[in-house]
């Protein structure tokens, strides 16, 4: 009789605690709360994800570490970010992303990454710059440069340029827009005064610039990919170049050009001592010293046609983005930029990595 006693008892528990379990509501997903300093100091990387279809995600090295976190922003928001993720910049705390398809600019706190706003109403998106506490730009491929209150996240005007305008760089308050290739052609640098948002000039540079930086005397080298960069447009392809720039004189100083006519270059960044450039030509990555008075024939990284390219100024790292074969999730490759070859470590990241801000 006890033993039945306390069978009857077990199976009277588990009773009540079924019932309890099934009456009780299912309760929201809640999204992690990261720490004050989570991504302080690192690298994000955006992948920009399947094209037409999904969506683009941002994922966060450690340096520290060695640790990667993919989709953070799915992570601490719990929603997706949009179709694709085409870059990122860090400006007064906060992290811009500029998500192309979905004609949007995401903004997260930069340390946490938690979501503080939206810029909307825009044509393809491709890249934001501060130009001040209260003010920033946003080329796209809508031939327009965006100028954004950033009090409130709102569009104040437009700035309208040649063709697709991409990179810019802001030296000496003025911004140099390059009007990139797109899906046509373009050769022109839009430069504008940073404070009154007036078209200052524009120039004739090289066929279809597609990226630049500023070296230590303060000269803008331009890479331009020339003519069917791509495939477009079909049927016309022209040498690419690399162009040095002086933005005290607005004039070139110098101009190199690349020897084949169907291979195109592109992906052009400076190492932290401003003095040495590396891009992407020819299956492999190139290495142009700025007081050099001919291109490299020989690659510094041998049989990588990376997607993106970047150069950490901190542990002065050459990074390189592979995006296999643009379905499968993508790897970044870290390279030791004094000698050749060598690779330091590889780690995976999401689908299509392309652009890295370091901080």
């Amino acid at each position: 009789m006890k033993v039945l006693k306390k069978i009857k008892v077990v199976f009277l528990i588990l009773f009540i605690s079924i019932c309890f379990v099934s009456c009780k509501k299912d309760q929201p997903l809640v999204p992690p709360t990261p720490s004050v300093d989570a991504y302080a100091t690192g690298v994000f990387i955006t992948n920009e994800g399947p094209f037409m279809n999904g969506t683009g995600t941002v994922s966060f090295y450690n340096r520290s570490t060695g640790s990667v976190e993919n989709d953070i922003f799915q992570t601490i928001n719990n929603r997706p970010l949009g179709n694709i993720v085409q870059s990122i910049e860090v400006y007064n705390g906060k992290a811009y992303i500029c998500v192309n398809n979905s004609g949007k600019v995401e903004i997260v706190e930069a340390s946490t990454f938690v979501s503080s706003g939206v810029i909307s109403g825009l044509n393809y998106p491709r890249h934001f710059i501060g130009i001040s506490s209260s003010k920033g730009y946003i080329s796209q491929w809508g031939k327009k440069i965006a100028v954004v209150n950033l009090s409130d996240n709102t569009i104040i005007k437009t700035i309208q340029t040649n063709h697709y305008s991409d990179n810019m760089l802001l030296f000496d308050n003025k911004v140099f827009v390059l009007n990139s290739k797109g899906f046509s052609s373009d050769s022109t640098l839009t430069i504008i005064d940073a404070q009154t948002d007036l078209i200052i000039d524009t120039k004739t540079i090289g066929i279809n610039p597609s990226s630049l930086v500023i070296d230590k005397n303060n000269k803008i080298w331009i890479l331009c990919s020339g003519k069917g960069v791509n495939g477009f447009p079909a049927g016309t392809d022209s040498k690419g170049s690399l162009v040095c720039f002086n933005p005290a004189t607005m004039t070139i100083e110098n101009s190199f050009s690349f020897s084949s006519t169907t291979l195109h270059p592109e992906k052009l960044v400076i190492n932290n001592a401003n003095d040495q450039l590396f891009y992407n030509y020819n299956n492999g990555v190139f290495q142009f010293d700025i007081s050099s008075t001919t291109l490299n024939t020989n690659p510094f990284v041998n049989n990588k046609n990376f997607y993106g390219l970047g150069f950490d100024p901190l542990s002065g790292y050459l990074f390189g983005a592979d995006s296999k074969d643009y379905i499968q999730s993508g790897w970044i490759y870290r390279y030791n930029s004094q000698i050749p070859n060598s690779v330091i470590d590889s780690f995976k990241v999401g689908v299509i990595p392309g652009d890295f801000f370091f901080r």
